[in-house]
């Protein structure tokens, strides 16, 4: 897996490019474009060969697509994102429609803005030649909120392991094990006005001497002036000398520094999500990590309602009903955490 560019008439033309400065949706166009480093024209590929997906870094939820026209644009996966790279020798390629391999990316000019297409072969047209180019990208984007970094945004942290934990069977019947490591996520609702535990507000502001920035997205996530995403964790992850019998305190947990969650793709490529405590998972007993259901300080039982599975070690703090797609294309691989 890596990042490219993919350039236009050998190479000597525009930059592919998804046409628009919004969100992604189905039907989004593609074009090429002047060069701009910008993830608008960087792609995430699994391999440069047949049978893949070519990701916008835009959000990796949409790639390379035939739209019902003969325009390109991108899609959620389905058969039209099926590609291929036929090789021309030095990073040159056509770039072929899996679902029709008679139909190649094409554009048939090289002015700024010109919308690229699928089309029958023409070995004399150069705007059917594509060189693809490994690049660097610092962050891939994840439905439209959710910003993954492609590197750790700290030094020195922490490492927090993801336990394991026993299953067992509730009180209400349920069976509770701990294995999903693709379900390492969840989100809570935010603290009314204070939007995050004031708690957290009251001790954060009594260490730094000012009360905690706390910007509402376009999405509803919470996010600090760093851009950190406000989350709530279990209280090893900050304290790892936590007790099992003991009260979870906001002296413990608030204040102390930040957080990368780290999760990997299908190809065991890492990702960072910079993150900063605002709430404390109090039903973790007694792993303090990920969710069991079981509260501090003495293992008190509350009922999920349901059989449970997963690893959730992180709870985005938010107006974030309905708005978790794409996470589980994830698995939790660890927490860093950076002392203040």
């Amino acid at each position: 897996m890596g990042f490219y560019t993919i350039t236009s008439h050998s190479g000597n033309g525009l930059r592919l490019n998804v046409a628009t400065s919004g969100a992604l949706n189905g039907r989004t166009n593609v074009n090429i474009s002047n060069t701009a480093e910008t993830n608008n024209q960087r792609w995430l590929i699994n391999s440069i060969g047949t049978n893949v997906n070519v990701r916008s870094t835009r959000n990796i939820l949409y790639m390379l697509n035939a739209s019902s026209t003969s325009n390109c644009d991108v899609y959620t996966y389905n058969t039209d994102t099926q590609i291929n790279f036929i090789s021309l020798g030095n990073s040159i390629y056509r770039i072929q429609l899996g679902s029709n391999t008679q139909k190649y990316l094409t554009v048939d000019a090289q002015t700024n803005g010109t919308t690229a297409k699928w089309a029958t072969l023409n070995s004399s047209n150069p705007g059917q030649k594509w060189k693809v180019t490994s690049t660097t990208c610092s962050h891939i984007m994840v439905n439209t909120w959710l910003t993954l970094k492609t590197e750790p945004t700290g030094s020195n942290g922490r490492t927090v392991t993801i336990p394991s934990v026993s299953a067992y069977t509730g009180t209400d019947g349920y069976s509770y094990s701990f294995t999903d490591k693709k379900y390492w996520y969840a989100w809570e609702n935010p603290y009314g006005t204070n939007k995050i535990n004031p708690h957290a507000i009251s001790q954060i502001t009594a260490v730094t001497g000012s009360a905690p920035t706390i910007i509402a997205g376009t999405e509803g996530e919470y996010k600090d002036l760093n851009g950190n995403y406000w989350i709530a964790v279990g209280p090893k992850v900050v304290n790892p000398n936590h007790g099992s019998n003991q009260a979870i305190s906001m002296e413990e947990m608030y204040a102390k520094g930040r957080l990368d969650i780290v999760v990997k793709d299908e190809n065991n490529t890492l990702y960072y999500i910079p993150a900063v405590v605002g709430d404390t998972k109090e039903h973790t007993w007694s792993n303090g990590v990920i969710q069991t259901y079981k509260q501090y300080p003495n293992g008190t039982y509350s009922s999920a309602g349901g059989n449970f599975n997963g690893c959730v070690c992180a709870e985005f703090i938010g107006n974030l009903s309905g708005k978790m797609t794409g996470l589980g294309n994830f698995s939790i691989v660890k927490i860093i955490f950076y002392d203040a």
